[in-house]
């Protein structure tokens, strides 16, 4: 992590290699899965040490809730959500899913399918709503891409096999194309 006066400073320590990590709203706590240990960490950033959540084993890629309450994470190619503070996971989807990216509202789930997938999905948290946003995501670019309240922004595939910036508005469904 970066300091206010631009100095590194290392988090983790030991056997914990950090998979993808997550912030909590306040930004004082982050959640990572250990890639060797397969299990949930949550760790102060002001220099506390980690503390394993109780879910059981995870993959790599995890994403938090904006309330804090709740940590979602990949276990098996499903995606699986727990209480912060731990217990028992439920399932969320069958359908695959990593990197996992939540609205800022926490009202959609963002995935790509797996590593080579071409597709961007959604899914509501209330009811369990699932559409693909796209299908031009490069293949083998499965975290080429970033998404905010209003629009999806992701590394395509041109006719010509060469790799460009799109922009998909969440709204419309409009497509932009941003160039190369």
């Amino acid at each position: 992590i970066k300091e206010g006066d631009g100095r590194e400073r290392q988090l983790t320590l030991g056997q914990l290699k950090p998979g993808v990590a997550s912030w909590i709203a306040n930004g004082d706590v982050i959640v990572f899965p250990s890639l060797r240990k397969r299990a949930l960490y949550r760790m102060a950033v002001n220099g506390g040490q980690p503390e394993p959540i109780a879910v059981g084993s995870v993959g790599s890629n995890t994403a938090v809730s904006p309330d804090g309450a709740s940590v979602y994470f990949v276990r098996r190619f499903y995606i699986m959500q727990a209480p912060t503070s731990g217990g028992t996971p439920t399932q969320v989807t069958d359908q695959g899913g990593f990197p996992l990216r939540l609205s800022a509202d926490g009202k959609w789930i963002y995935y790509a399918r797996h590593r080579y997938s071409t597709e961007i999905w959604r899914l509501r948290r209330t009811d369990g709503f699932t559409e693909r946003l796209t299908n031009s995501l490069r293949p083998g670019c499965w975290g080429c891409w970033s998404v905010n309240d209003h629009a999806l922004v992701y590394i395509a595939t041109g006719s010509d096999d060469t790799a460009r910036l799109e922009r998909l508005d969440l709204t419309s469904g409009r497509t932009q194309d941003l160039g190369n």
